[in-house]
């Protein structure tokens, strides 16, 4: 985290008290424990929508904004201004922009939607029992109410079709938000999401 030296404004008091606050989260629900339970790249994805949509909700309220009304775009901006770059080509495509944003714009939806229904207890209970996908994520109902928990795909072994030379070199699950930027390259956005 970076902030000016001398006097604090509101954008460092926010981002430190951000630090502070997941500092907290991390010693009382371990983290690094729950990064470990976190095995595939959507549920990667879901926690670190729960860990930044948090950390928004309560930059937001820090400053003194309604979560209905506060300026989302300029808090996430100020999140993630510390957040390395990756050159030209990578930043100015569509979907590493909508994949660097997930985290922020979809888990601060995700956020306020566990506050809004039950407060911060709800949001403490997402710690201990987190999103295991970014369909619970990107719709919230499905995990505040019944849970729709993923549904696990396996694909017949591909090695006598294929023939010989092709080697399997990883395994993971996608899920619904990365599976739809991959259907956004070929299909519009209505028929992708």
């Amino acid at each position: 985290m970076t902030v000016s030296a001398g006097e604090h404004n509101t954008d460092d008091q926010a981002l430190m008290a951000r630090a502070y606050a997941q500092a907290l989260v991390d010693q009382r629900f371990n983290l690094s424990a729950m990064d470990a339970r976190a095995t595939t790249t959507d549920a990667r994805l879901a926690m670190d929508a729960l860990e930044a949509g948090d950390g928004l909700l309560l930059m937001a309220l820090y400053r003194g904004q309604d979560p209905v009304s506060a300026d989302w775009d300029a808090l996430v901006a100020l999140a993630q201004r510390d957040l390395p770059t990756y050159g030209p080509d990578i930043e100015a495509a569509p979907a590493w922009s909508r994949l660097r944003d997930f985290p922020y714009r979809e888990g601060r939806a995700f956020a306020q939607a566990l506050f809004e229904a039950e407060g911060w207890e709800a949001i403490d209970r997402a710690y201990s029992d987190p999103p295991r996908s970014t369909e619970q994520v990107l719709h919230p109902e499905r995990y505040l109410g019944r849970r729709d928990e993923p549904s696990w795909i396996t694909l017949p072994d591909l090695r006598r079709t294929l023939g010989p030379g092709w080697t399997l070199i990883a395994q993971d699950t996608l899920g619904e938000f990365v599976f739809g930027l991959y259907l956004e390259q070929t299909l519009s956005g209505n028929l992708a999401w």
